[in-house]
């Protein structure tokens, strides 16, 4: 409904634009490309206008007939690099060591990677202000075109820090649970 506005729908058709860019340089250095749709019923028109915008028609993952959520983390961990732009997508990179480029359109995802010191692959985006987007804001390509060649070229700066981070965040995990249990 909101793309019926014509500032929005320029904004939506540029940030289609940046993320063909980035897919299209990731095919063009042998990528195979799988979308993986988080928000379903929101996600297929986006990557729909990304496909339209390459010329491609790449996989776009089905819940249910190519993975299930319980395998979704697997499925996670077996590509060499991510274009993230959902809260969990970006997590699971992090959990997997996949590096990534994480698009942040909430603060949860900003503080994710602030978290696993991984904010160099970040960047911030909304396409409008509200409590949700935070704030309008566009993405350069410059700064995508840096972290992408981050992401896709040698990743072990982001592999060690996320391995890190994993490590820390279990341990506190099993921590917290010895203090509740203790409490029983």
């Amino acid at each position: 409904m909101e793309r019926k506005e014509a500032r929005i729908q320029q904004r939506y058709e540029l940030l289609v634009r940046q993320i063909a860019e980035v897919i299209g340089r990731a095919k063009g250095d042998g990528y195979a490309v799988d979308y993986l749709p988080f928000y379903i019923g929101s996600d297929e028109p986006f990557i729909a206008d990304v496909q339209r915008t390459l010329g491609t028609s790449d996989a776009v993952l089905k819940r249910g007939v190519d993975y299930e959520l319980d395998t979704i983390d697997d499925l996670f961990s077996r590509y060499d690099a991510g274009l993230c732009m959902r809260f969990h997508s970006i997590l699971l990179a992090v959990r997997n060591e996949v590096p990534c480029v994480a698009i942040c359109y909430d603060h949860k995802s900003e503080q994710l990677l602030a978290e696993a010191g991984l904010s160099d692959y970040g960047t911030r985006y909304g396409i409008r202000q509200s409590t949700f987007f935070g704030v309008e804001q566009d993405m350069t390509a410059e700064r995508l075109k840096e972290i992408a060649s981050n992401a896709f070229g040698e990743a072990t700066d982001f592999k060690a820090k996320a391995r890190a981070f994993t490590r820390l965040k279990h341990a506190q995990v099993l921590d917290n649970y010895k203090r509740i249990f203790s409490l029983l």
